[in-house]
């Protein structure tokens, strides 16, 4: 196997059964992969995986030559010496993580991009993503509030003060951009898509230098900025989305060794402990 190919191990069996799309190759200037082009009339697919024995395995292919999710399926061999460069050995004794599922992050930037196209091509690009033709994306990363992928810096209760979060509201980004994307992709998901939140930096009064870039949260605030998670979750919950889980903050360590204040929260290990 070429070491400039990467391969995808599925040992999933599903039964779904569809015709695909085959990849519409183009080579980017200045780049050494093709891409594949899709538009407001054609998107390549992803061939579909489909029910197998248990001594067979599906294989989907992607390289620099050009391929993309080629889809093969092979059998396993009990062999003990293979003429074959790469050899992946399976112990079906021992089990990891298990893995929840594959996904992104709906940012300003994608509404923003994703807006800028015509509806069918943001129909394309979605199926791309989310449908069984696709990718089937499951998990979708939302931010709280704006991010570096925003064209400026917000919150959702900026300027004086305010512990009750009585000023608490939804951006524009959220109403024009990330709920409409994500109510989308939750039209071409197979199933309900599973939505995590991340905030990148808290209101400037809940900060120890009273400004968004870099700077902790103050002590104080800590009951404040569990309610301010509360209320955004609450607020989607309204416009018919639900969130499977939130974390603990874009990056938590990241402005602790950046040499530059960013927008962003920042934290110690021993802060975060409960």
């Amino acid at each position: 196997m070429s070491p400039h190919t990467w391969s995808l191990l599925l040992l999933l069996c599903l039964d779904a059964v569809t015709a695909h799309e085959k990849c519409i190759s183009k080579l980017i200037p200045n780049t050494e992969s093709p891409v594949c082009v899709c538009n407001a009339s054609y998107c390549d697919t992803i061939p579909a995986l489909e029910k197998i024995s248990s001594s067979h395995y599906v294989l989907y292919t992607t390289s620099k030559s050009g391929e993309r999710l080629k889809k093969d399926v092979q059998s396993f061999t009990n062999s003990s010496s293979s003429t074959r460069s790469t050899v992946v050995k399976i112990n079906i004794e021992k089990e990891y993580q298990t893995i929840i599922g594959w996904g992104g992050a709906v940012t300003d930037a994608v509404g923003i991009n994703i807006n800028s196209l015509s509806i069918e091509a943001q129909k394309k690009l979605l199926e791309s993503y989310f449908s069984r033709e696709g990718l089937e994306y499951n998990l979708v990363r939302v931010p709280i509030g704006g991010t570096d992928f925003s064209t400026h810096l917000y919150t959702y209760d900026d300027g004086k003060e305010d512990l009750n979060l009585t000023h608490f509201s939804l951006s524009a980004e959220d109403l024009e951009y990330k709920i409409p994307v994500l109510k989308s992709a939750n039209s071409y998901s197979n199933n309900t898509l599973q939505l995590l939140g991340s905030a990148w930096y808290a209101p400037d009064w809940m900060k120890t230098h009273n400004h968004t870039n870099s700077g902790y949260i103050k002590t104080s605030m800590y009951q404040t900025w569990a309610d301010y998670h509360v209320k955004f979750l609450e607020s989607y919950k309204e416009h018919g989305l639900n969130f499977w889980g939130i974390t603990t903050g874009n990056e938590p360590s990241f402005a602790s060794f950046m040499p530059l204040e960013i927008a962003c929260n920042k934290w110690q290990p021993k802060q975060m402990v409960c």
